[in-house]
């Protein structure tokens, strides 16, 4: 094991909510799974994440299940890499010295920790966590607050038997020599997407995106440019877009689908842990490459248009 220590530190990102949440849920289940301590700082992490997600669910979670500590020798060796000094299982892997293809999986956070998650019983992160203590416990958390909610301002019957496809329209993410982090596909590539689920899947096509009127208004005109049936069956097409202010509620949605299809970016994979059901994906996946440690799943399987 590489991250063989008696416990472990879990700091906060500066990016959002999605790529914060993921590394916070893999550190719990590996304290949970080695049955060693996690700690966590909020004071440290006030501008990084904490206090902007002080409220959800995950960082929550996160709070009940580490310590705080004062020791730098624990807080040094971060399980996130912040590229600014390198902690003991950085060393011991030589970060340093890996191609900038392999450090890109460690750039995000939480690879060095679904590796050594992946290495206790030879599966991946997500086929571990399903149905464990931890995943029963988290779900648990998002239907307490969030269901009759939205049973209140949804239709639940519809929405729950539906394919609802994540749209990432905003904060696309390229990096060195233009490679892709998290995009959106694409206007001609969503039509078509959203032509192929209907008719494979036989059930009505829900678009999930950020709550924003002009994001909303662009996937309404994208609805109303699909096949014919679509558009007579889905005659009020604003009802079968989603967005809301609250992304925690946008999860436990994306929780409830029947086939749940995954944008280019982590949020949906935040869903995708806690699903019931298989979740799709239509492109390379680098991030889901990275939470699946580069192995195959049944879990998840690529949806070919």
């Amino acid at each position: 094991m590489i991250l063989d220590e008696e416990q472990y530190y879990i700091s906060c990102r500066t990016d959002r909510y999605g790529s914060n949440a993921i590394p916070w849920i893999a550190a719990i289940y590996l304290s949970y799974i080695s049955k060693r301590k996690l700690f966590h700082n909020t004071h440290q992490d006030k501008i990084r994440g904490s206090n902007r997600y002080k409220n959800t669910i995950i960082y929550n979670f996160l709070l009940e299940n580490s310590e705080t500590t004062e020791k730098r020798s624990i807080i040094r060796n971060d399980l996130l890499w912040n590229g600014s000094f390198d902690s003991n299982w950085m060393k011991k892997i030589n970060i340093r010295g890996k191609s900038m293809e392999e450090q890109r999986y460690y750039h995000w956070g939480p690879y060095q920790i679904i590796k050594e998650i992946y290495n206790y019983k030879d599966e991946p992160f997500p086929d571990q966590f399903y149905n464990s203590g931890c995943f029963h416990k988290l779900k648990s958390k998002f239907h307490e607050k969030y269901d009759i909610m939205f049973r209140n301002n949804y239709d639940y019957n519809s929405i729950c038997n539906s394919t609802l496809i994540h749209c990432r329209l905003d904060d696309t993410c390229k990096g060195e020599k233009g490679f892709v982090y998290q995009c959106f596909i694409g206007k001609q590539k969503l039509i078509k997407l959203i032509n192929h689920c209907y008719k494979k899947f036989k059930c009505p096509v829900y678009l999930i995106t950020n709550n924003d009127k002009s994001d909303k208004d662009f996937l309404i005109d994208i609805m109303k440019e699909c096949n014919q049936d679509i558009i007579n069956n889905q005659k009020q097409i604003s009802n079968y877009i989603i967005g809301n202010d609250d992304v925690e509620f946008d999860i436990y949605i994306m929780m409830k689908c029947k086939n749940l299809i995954m944008s280019i970016t982590t949020f949906p994979i935040l869903s995708a842990l806690l699903q019931d059901n298989t979740v799709y994906y239509t492109d390379d996946h680098f991030l889901l490459k990275t939470v699946l440690c580069k192995k195959k799943t049944d879990r998840f399987k690529f949806l070919e248009f």
